[in-house]
């Protein structure tokens, strides 16, 4: 298992290295901005961390693909299977590394969340809370979308798993804007208006804050398992 990991570091770490130069390049931007526009509230360290955590989280989910990649250009996977290492090992090596990956990813956003907060003069304590739940939130996002991005790829090509990860999460981001637009035009005129659809909307509120991520969550978990079995068959 250790063989399989050091195997996909040595392949990607001059991608790890320039994922890591450009966070770090975003994170100076953003402190440029903070100091020339004179910003010195939470409110612009909440937003300002809020893009660095997005950045962290989807450029470290997306490592893992290159190691795929790699694996179908140069017929390793061939090889790999030739020897004693199973394709089981071989399918946990990879979500090893991405759980290294997403973890590494978690801890950039919690500690480009207290510089935020410290650049802007606005640190407490509680702060510290915040960073300990984005990290863990960080970790999960990454590993949840390196588990696509695994899962599928055991399934179908580099390329075909690459297109559906792409579409399923463009397709859900889209689908939260708009989601959020509806409900901001509904919640309006009914508070205003029409208080007694207030309780609708709650609970329409609700399933897409609750619903959906569930949702989300049982069909990750479901293409996890199914990976395993995906793999066994897997023609290379």
């Amino acid at each position: 298992m250790k063989g399989l990991l050091l195997k996909d570091f040595y392949i990607i770490r001059n991608t790890i290295i320039g994922t890591a130069v450009t966070i770090l390049g975003i994170f100076g931007l953003f402190l440029v901005l903070l100091c020339t526009v004179g910003a010195r509230n939470g409110d612009v360290a909440a937003f300002l961390f809020g893009a660095l955590f997005l950045t962290a989280t989807v450029m470290s989910s997306v490592l893992i693909t290159s190691t795929f990649q790699n694996d179908e250009k140069t017929g390793w996977m061939q090889y790999a299977f030739a020897t004693p290492v199973s394709r089981k090992q071989y399918l946990n090596s990879k979500y090893l590394f991405q759980l290294a990956a997403g973890l590494a990813g978690g801890v950039c956003s919690a500690v480009f969340l207290i510089l935020c907060y410290l650049i802007t003069d606005s640190f407490q304590w509680n702060v510290l809370l915040w960073a300990l739940f984005w990290m863990v939130l960080g970790t999960a996002v990454s590993m949840m979308a390196g588990i696509w991005y695994i899962s599928l790829m055991t399934k179908y090509s580099y390329g075909k798993a690459s297109s559906i990860v792409t579409a399923v999460f463009v397709s859900g981001f889209f689908l939260a804007i708009v989601s959020g637009f509806l409900l901001y035009r509904l919640v309006m005129p009914a508070v205003t208006e029409q208080k007694d659809t207030i309780i609708l909307i709650r609970i329409a509120v609700h399933a897409l804050l609750y619903l959906l991520p569930a949702a989300f969550c049982i069909a990750t978990g479901i293409l996890c398992y199914k990976s395993y079995r995906w793999i066994e068959h897997k023609e290379v």
